[in-house]
């Protein structure tokens, strides 16, 4: 009796201390988390492609852009900012820079929110990749 005891204590405390199970939120969930944080009872849009007549008339929608950007790593660290940068292939090409040091090579999926109380096309209120936000 003794033995199952102990036995089942010691189970127990190897459990309570072994983190199980837990998973780090991915960039999208972070994405949803920081927009119903700052923008409750607002819905979120995703996009790829740019379109100025839906974003410069965003204003008082309601509705929170998020744009999601895929670009390559050069492996690089920006000389101006020290920030780690890549390559966006598309329409134009443009270098853009992330939360953290990344290879060369490879993919990286950073996500855009903007502002929703504004047109601007530039108002970025926040960057998410790499499980960052900044």
């Amino acid at each position: 009796m003794k033995r199952i005891i102990t036995l089942t204590i010691l189970i127990t405390m190897i459990l309570s201390v072994v983190p199980c199970c837990a998973k780090s939120p991915t960039d999208k969930q972070i994405v949803k988390n920081y927009c119903t944080q700052h923008y409750p009872n607002m819905k979120i849009k995703y996009f790829t492609k740019w379109n100025d007549e839906v974003m410069c008339n965003r204003a008082g929608k309601g509705i929170v852009y998020v744009e999601v950007e895929k670009s390559i790593s050069s492996g690089k660290k920006d000389s101006r900012n020290g920030r780690c940068c890549g390559y966006v292939k598309g329409q134009h090409y443009y270098k853009t820079w992330y939360n953290k040091k990344v290879k060369k090579g490879k993919t990286v999926t950073s996500y855009y929110i903007y502002d929703p109380s504004t047109n601007y096309d530039d108002g970025i209120v926040a960057v998410i990749d790499n499980k960052k936000i900044r």
